[in-house]
């Protein structure tokens, strides 16, 4: 399991990343920059690292009704979400049946990848 410095970083990371190849002029990435108003993303730039978190992290909370992608303003917003979706540290039997969910689309999109790259 993932720890929340370990989310943090590859979040950075990923930002990092996409700003770089769009040439964002970003000196650095803190958690209270908001995505598309401080650091300059685009709707493609922010869907471009929904894909990466994605495959980094195998999981997508977005196909599960875990979040709408228009409600996630911040980097920390993206931190706690995907912090959400790894650690699953939740009681209740609503979220139980959002984490069974998002185990099995993981799975599925495992198999998925898999049989495209064989």
């Amino acid at each position: 399991m993932m720890n929340h410095n370990d989310i943090h970083s590859t979040v950075i990371t990923l930002i990092e990343r996409v700003a770089q190849e769009q040439a964002l002029s970003i000196h650095s990435v803190e958690t209270h920059h908001a995505i598309t108003d401080d650091l300059g993303f685009t709707s493609l730039d922010v869907a471009t690292l929904a894909a990466l978190l994605e495959l980094e992290f195998d999981v997508d909370p977005f196909a599960n009704n875990m979040a709408v992608i228009t409600e996630i303003r911040t980097v920390q917003d993206i931190i706690g979400l995907y912090t959400k979706c790894l650690n699953f540290s939740t009681d209740s039997t609503e979220d139980d049946q959002a984490i069974e969910e998002v185990e099995s689309s993981r799975i599925e999109r495992r198999k998925q990848r898999r049989s495209r790259s064989s």
